[in-house]
């Protein structure tokens, strides 16, 4: 292998950017566009959607999957057992189902799917293997295959095997469909607008649905039962006019107690007269994490290769 690691595939992987903002929640009978509207009235504020996105996933899970990947490449790079190698990668999948992992990250995941075929003989076969393979593939159909570490012989053969791992559709419940606007499937966005186009696989996934009203639902089920999930919708706000503990609060005339003189009236757009916003602070900052790491085992790498050749010849490839 000419590259160990590209920068790209490292910096998508180890950083995140800053998000710094308000929150802007409402009652779930609020019509949309009047949401919209508030929303571009405020555009220093996120929605419950876009504030999930942006901190997902939790700073501590990505340091975990980054050291995690990182000692698994090491063990691999130095000509570890089969068996060593093979349970190094195994720990970074355990992380798989842990959070909503982003593109950067997915890749990571792929990468290790990857990694387990190619230190296993293509002639070798087992359920385990089987279900290596449409999970590579599964994350293929949305990421390129990181062809400077993997052999090609691995990647033509996962190519030779797309027809027996098909793209299925799936159709979404009214429940999801009407309160719900995105479905994350691990980490991976799709709107609930229409019916999910992905190549079918075994074992559980991750599923998370996120909606502007309503709060996250998450599941670890297996991909055909999404059909017919059905979850539960646990507004944000309630209808009952509380009274304030958020730093800024808008309501109606109708419901401001007389005590609350305290409280601020924001002229959010087309305010409905039974409707109550709210603003809450969340402020979340993303680091960058495991950069030093990161560039200590590519030059280690890069050391380990001017003296061996990667054990890939051991495998049968």
């Amino acid at each position: 292998m000419k590259k160990i690691l590209s920068f790209t595939l490292t910096l998508q992987m180890l950083l995140a950017p800053a998000c710094l903002g308000d929150v802007l929640y409402a009652p779930a009978s609020t019509p949309t566009e009047e949401y919209a509207a508030a929303l571009k009235v405020h555009p220093e504020a996120l929605s419950p959607t876009e504030n999930y996105l942006q901190t997902h996933p939790s700073l501590k899970n990505l340091q975990r999957l980054t050291q995690r990947f990182s000692q698994a490449e090491n063990t691999f790079m130095d000509g570890s057992s089969k068996e060593h190698i093979m349970q190094a990668y195994k720990n970074v999948l355990a992380l798989e189902n842990q959070d909503d992992w982003r593109e950067g990250q997915r890749k990571l995941f792929l990468t290790v799917y990857l990694r387990l075929l190619q230190v296993n003989p293509p002639d070798v076969s087992s359920a385990e293997k089987r279900q290596w393979t449409e999970r590579a593939l599964f994350y293929m159909d949305e990421l390129e295959a990181p062809q400077d570490l993997i052999p090609p012989p691995v990647l033509r053969a996962l190519e030779n095997q797309k027809t027996l791992f098909p793209v299925t559709s799936l159709n979404l419940s009214p429940e999801i469909q009407n309160h719900f606007q995105k479905i994350l499937l691990q980490g991976r966005i799709y709107s609930t607008a229409s019916p999910l186009s992905l190549r079918a696989v075994s074992g559980k996934v991750r599923v998370v649905l996120l909606g502007d009203f309503y709060r996250p639902q998450s599941f670890e089920i297996p991909l055909k039962e999404i059909s017919t999930l059905s979850p539960q919708q646990t507004p944000y706000v309630t209808e009952d006019c509380p009274l304030a503990s958020e730093t800024k609060v808008y309501r109606p005339l109708h419901c401001v107690p007389p005590s609350s003189s305290k409280e601020i009236s924001l002229p959010f757009a087309k305010a409905a007269p039974k409707e109550s916003w709210k603003m809450s602070k969340k402020s979340w900052l993303w680091v960058g994490v495991g950069i030093a790491a990161g560039v200590l085992l590519i030059s280690k790498w890069q050391q380990d290769q001017k003296k061996k050749d990667p054990p890939t010849e051991a495998y049968g490839f």
